[in-house]
Parts: structure tokens; C-alpha cells; sequence
């Protein structure tokens, strides 16, 4: 059981490569002003995993238990948002950090004095930030197979439609005989199967790549 700020975070996050990133962030800029900035943004990211992981297990007990209950769509679509939200904003807390990083290295690619230049911090700008102030880090190949991955991308796009709308019916399956049916689908959500697994397996995509993301970053400090 691992423990940051008091609470608790589930097994599958990547404790020992996010302390060990937390630490060396600590010593290294811990006495700087800046250094705030970069404590808030890696304070979110277990948080942000902890409440996907909550999210996860809400959501698979509610569609094991009632597939095809109407009473429960709230709650399935409410579990829905909250598991990818917060999915998403471990990426975006992570992207943050890393900025913060930037700016106390080359302040010059990574401004970030006003709440403008806070808000206009994304993975692609990011991206560009650290190309063209360390266009020959190792880092930059990991944030580049990061954003490049499929679940890395469905994560986003997922995220962004919850975010501004229901994602309406649901496609229903049915059999006759014993074969029992197929899992419904979200047509909205390009297809997604409801299932046992809907949350689960990207969970641990989740988990994977924030792991191979605090790797690469940790060897860039």
C-alpha cells in the first residue's frame, strides 16, 4: 500500500516511478519559486488516478449487475464521465509539471506567469516547448510515442465529447438460443462495448503509459 498526502492510491498506479520522480523534483528545485507550481501539478496526478480507479470499479459493478437497466444509465454515464475526466487530467496534470520543469530550465520556451500562458498549457504545446528548447533529449521520443498512442487518443476524445454532451442511446444486443448476447455498444463513443472490461483495460492503459511517461521524465531531470 502506497500512500501520498495521506490517501491511499490503488496497486496498478506507477508508485515507485512517481515518487522517485517526486523526490529528485524535490532536491533538485525544491528551494526555487517556481518550484510551487510543479508541487500542485504532481500533487493531481495520483489524486486524478485515484478517483479513475473509483470511477473504474463503480462503473464495472453497476454494468455487471444491470446491463439493461434504464434506471441506471445516470449513474453508468455518470461513472463514464468522472472514469475518463479524470483519466485524461492525470495526462494533463503530468503535461503540467513537466512545463513547470521547462520553466525553471529555459523560461524563454516555457513561459508561464499569467493565467493565460497556465491555460494554454496542453500536450502539444508542451511538445513544442521542449523541441525546440532540447531538440536532442531522449524525452522528446517518449512524449512523441505517448501522444502517438491509440489510448493516449481515444482517452482525449472520449473525454472531450462527455465533456460537452450525453452520449444518447445505446446500441442494444440480443441472441436466441443459449449463446448469450454481445455487450451493448455506445454508437456515440465510436462503438464501445459495455462490458466488464469498458473501464477496466483502459485503466491500465492509464497506468501504463503514466509509467513509461515518469520514466522518460525523471531521466530528463
Amino acid at each position: 500500500m502506497t500512500v501520498f498526502n495521506g490517501s491511499t492510491v490503488p496497486d496498478d498506479f506507477p508508485a515507485s516511478q512517481f515518487e522517485t520522480w517526486y523526490q529528485k523534483l524535490g532536491s533538485a528545485y525544491g528551494g526555487l519559486a517556481g518550484y510551487g507550481l510543479i508541487f500542485e501539478a504532481l500533487n493531481a496526478i495520483p489524486y486524478r488516478f485515484k478517483a479513475l480507479a473509483e470511477y473504474d470499479q463503480s462503473f464495472t459493478a453497476s454494468i455487471n449487475a444491470h446491463r439493461d437497466g434504464q434506471p441506471f444509465r445516470y449513474h453508468q454515464e455518470r461513472d463514464l464521465f468522472g472514469f475518463f475526466s479524470n483519466g485524461y487530467s492525470v495526462f494533463e496534470a503530468f503535461c503540467f509539471a513537466l512545463f513547470a520543469v521547462g520553466t525553471l530550465k529555459n523560461p524563454a520556451h516555457f513561459p508561464l506567469t499569467t493565467e493565460k500562458h497556465e491555460r494554454n498549457v496542453k500536450w502539444r504545446t508542451m511538445q513544442q516547448a521542449y523541441r525546440k528548447a532540447f531538440p536532442n533529449d531522449p524525452i522528446l521520443d517518449a512524449l512523441k510515442t505517448i501522444a502517438d498512442d491509440a489510448a493516449f487518443k481515444e482517452l482525449g476524445n472520449i473525454r472531450n465529447i462527455l465533456t460537452h454532451r450525453a452520449v444518447g442511446g445505446r446500441a442494444l444486443m440480443a441472441t436466441t438460443g443459449p449463446t448469450p448476447a454481445p455487450p451493448d455498444s455506445i454508437p456515440r463513443l465510436n462503438n464501445m462495448l459495455l462490458d466488464a472490461g469498458t473501464t477496466s483495460t483502459r485503466r491500465s492503459h492509464v497506468a501504463r503509459l503514466l509509467g513509461s511517461g515518469l520514466e522518460a521524465a525523471h531521466k530528463f531531470i
